[in-house]
């Protein structure tokens, strides 16, 4: 590696450092004690390179993109060990499954250099799990959540207010107004720390495409041009078509292929971020189109849907999912069930889901929409926006 080399990442490292928000994401300035050997994982544009910088201010690191031109075609291992050489202490690798032999050159790296600092991000967590098992014996994946409603409500007005826990009717805040309106704002563009309402759509269906032609490529290595036509026609369905399911056996037909190829799509376009797959309660089935399908990021649907029941579910589900929970499809038509043992001890609680002109049926919860307070067991969206 060259001098001017050199001096490109350190004008690039420097550049993303200083163009850092005032106001970071609390998920980054809260999380504490970072391990030397690191990967972040999580969605497209959550903020995982902010992440990494925010940390590394008082660190002698050196930053790179595994995607950038600069990034030579030789080993990672060689690319990073040049940079040791120059005195540094760690690097951030940004993307590092683009990077050729990714998984044996950080493997090598963390063996022979265990004084140094590594820090890595990956689209995806699964691409990571997929690695050969070394890795995960030498690197802790750290998984970064889409951003909350409590996080947006920071960034847009600087008050950071306490995580709440929705068994345990602690209030953070006194809903008014403000508060009210910030979260119709965040419902339609405030899941990742880029969008701004005047590009979203814009920004939404650029990162489609970077997960179906820049992603996906990494969980299946024989993936042609009508595989990725027929996810986004699934990711597209989902959005127009006013459904919780899909044809399986009409896409069958259309695009002449079995089920269990449709299945192995719909695993991979779960594993990379754009879809959630909700079994009914009690399947077990390896291979499954699931009991409800939705778009992981619910403000798809605000951008490109009418259906605002299907837009509440969708919420709802993309909540617990950023918390860990199992989510699945009750009986009943409008319920879930959550379920977490990342707490202390075992939890499982049903959830009804409705407007704000719903009945109380069975069930631990009811989740209402278009309130700003709930009573006993009811509890209005807005505060499940603020359980991360």
């Amino acid at each position: 590696m060259n001098n001017s080399t050199i001096r490109i990442l350190t004008k690039t490292m420097e550049q993303k450092i200083s163009v850092l928000p005032e106001r970071i994401r609390p998920w980054t300035t809260e999380y504490k004690n970072i391990p030397r050997t690191a990967i972040i994982t999580g969605q497209n544009g959550c903020g995982k390179t902010a992440f990494l910088l925010y940390h590394s201010k008082d660190k002698n690191l050196m930053y790179f993109s595994a995607s950038s031109p600069i990034f030579p075609p030789e080993s990672l291992y060689s690319f990073v060990a040049d940079i040791f050489m120059m005195g540094y202490d760690g690097v951030i690798i940004d993307d590092v499954h683009f990077a050729k032999d990714w998984n044996s050159g950080l493997k090598d790296l963390c063996d022979n250099y265990s004084d140094k600092i590594i820090w890595a991000t990956c689209s995806s967590e699964q691409i990571f799990r997929k690695s050969k098992g070394e890795l995960s014996k030498r690197y802790t994946s750290i998984k970064m959540p889409l951003l909350s409603f409590r996080e947006f409500l920071f960034l847009e007005t600087g008050e950071l207010y306490p995580v709440y826990d929705f068994a345990s009717k602690n209030l953070p805040v006194e809903p008014d107004s403000k508060i009210l309106s910030l979260f119709r704002k965040y419902r339609e563009y405030g899941t990742r720390p880029v969008y701004k309402p005047d590009n979203f759509e814009d920004k939404a269906v650029e990162l489609m495409n970077e997960i179906f032609f820049a992603d996906i490529p990494f969980f299946m290595h024989t993936a042609n041009d009508d595989n990725l036509r027929l996810m986004k026609a699934i990711a597209n369905s989902l959005l127009t078509s006013g459904s919780l399911k899909i044809p399986v056996r009409q896409l069958c037909s259309e695009w002449t292929i079995g089920p269990e190829k449709l299945y192995q799509l719909l695993q991979i376009m779960e594993s990379s971020g754009i879809i959630k797959i909700i079994r009914a309660e009690n399947d077990i089935k390896i291979m499954t189109a699931g009991s409800k399908l939705f778009l992981s990021d619910s403000c798809l649907y605000k951008a490109f849907c009418n259906e605002e029941a299907i837009e509440r579910e969708a919420f709802v589900t993309m909540c617990f999912s950023q918390l860990g929970y199992e989510i699945e499809a009750s009986k009943a038509k409008s319920s879930i069930i959550v379920t977490t043992s990342l707490r202390k001890g075992y939890n499982r609680y049903i959830l009804d889901i409705d407007g704000n002109n719903k009945k109380t049926r069975q069930h631990d919860f009811l989740l209402k929409d278009n309130i700003d307070l709930g009573s006993e067991n009811v509890i209005p969206f807005w505060l499940l926006g603020m359980m991360w």
